[in-house]
């Protein structure tokens, strides 16, 4: 048991190791081996010698596979001698393909287009919409999804039609997704790291106020309702949700006068709607019984001195 745990700790170093040795044709050198008061087989105790033992256990049968495969003079076998080594490199389990020879990504196991592709606050990297199958899906059926997503893109509708798409196609929707990642995380800060490609898995341990969908379009996530809506007459209303208040007003270089009151809705929302806007960037503030406040639910913002307006732009 001791042993097992000790390999799992050390696979990743394995990894370096067995990157160098599969590009030669050399067997890694034997280590001398001691037995333990059990008569078990100890570790080495030196850095090579361990590196070795921790690949073989790993990757052993892919190694003996590929020496065949690089001996083998006929090219027929020696294509189906690497098909079966690198069988044996997936099935270890060590090394997770991202991109082989004809294409990136060639072998899937996700539906395209189910998380955004909108670089906003790491929304491209919020995996946790991905359509992921417990089967590989197969080109016919990966093209008539992107299809799919060409002729339903911003209706709104296109992430339950995929999920029906991959289910009627004998696809086993799974909750279960593996992703590499380049960096060790240094901080679980994400206001520091949030320009750094650790911001990739960190992204994924908040949540947000707004969040991209997968066709692309602003949706409220713990919001409860998106604040700023722009109608198709020009117009744009903002929202609050604040229903404890007894009154609530808005003011901003978008609205007519100092202050304007604003309409208390269902669930304690409260709206305001103002006149056609012309194509422009606009701010505005809040203020609930009295008290100044920023749009909880956006959080772009501008500056004057000391005085701070939520902001959008038609």
């Amino acid at each position: 048991m001791k042993k097992k745990q000790l390999l799992s700790l050390l696979l990743v170093a394995a990894m370096t190791v067995g990157l160098t040795a599969c590009g030669g044709k050399e067997k890694p050198n034997d280590t001398s081996k001691e037995t333990d008061t059990n008569g078990s087989e100890a570790l080495p105790t030196d850095y090579e010698g361990l590196s070795e033992v921790i690949y073989m256990d790993a990757l052993g049968d892919f190694y003996e596979l590929y020496q065949q495969a690089q001996e083998e003079t006929d090219a027929d076998k020696r294509y189906a001698l690497e098909a079966l080594a690198e069988a044996k490199m997936l099935e270890s389990g060590t090394i997770l393909p991202t991109t082989s020879k004809g294409g990136a990504y060639v072998l899937t196991r996700n539906a395209p287009n189910t998380i955004s592709s909108v670089l906003y606050g790491g929304d491209a990297e919020r995996y946790e919409t991905l359509l992921a199958t417990k089967e590989f899906v197969t080109k016919e059926d990966w093209d008539a999804m992107r299809a799919m997503y060409g002729e339903l893109k911003g209706t709104g509708t296109y992430y339950e039609k995929c999920k029906e798409y991959l289910t009627s196609h004998g696809y086993t929707l799974t909750d279960t997704f593996s992703m590499i990642y380049t960096d060790d995380n240094k901080s679980w800060d994400v206001f520091t790291e949030w320009n750094s490609s650790m911001y990739e898995p960190l992204c994924l341990t908040f949540d947000r106020l707004l969040q991209y969908d997968c066709e692309n379009t602003l949706q409220p996530s713990l919001a409860e309702s998106y604040t700023e809506k722009k109608n198709d007459d020009g117009t744009v209303t903002l929202r609050l949700r604040a229903p404890e208040a007894k009154k609530v007003e808005v003011m901003g270089d978008c609205i007519d006068g100092y202050r304007k009151e604003m309409t208390k809705g269902e669930n304690g929302v409260w709206s305001f709607t103002t006149q056609p806007l012309a194509p422009e960037l606009y701010s505005y503030r809040f203020y609930a019984d009295g008290v100044e406040l920023q749009d909880p639910a956006n959080w772009n913002r501008s500056r004057d001195v000391r005085s701070f307006m939520s902001t959008f732009i038609v």
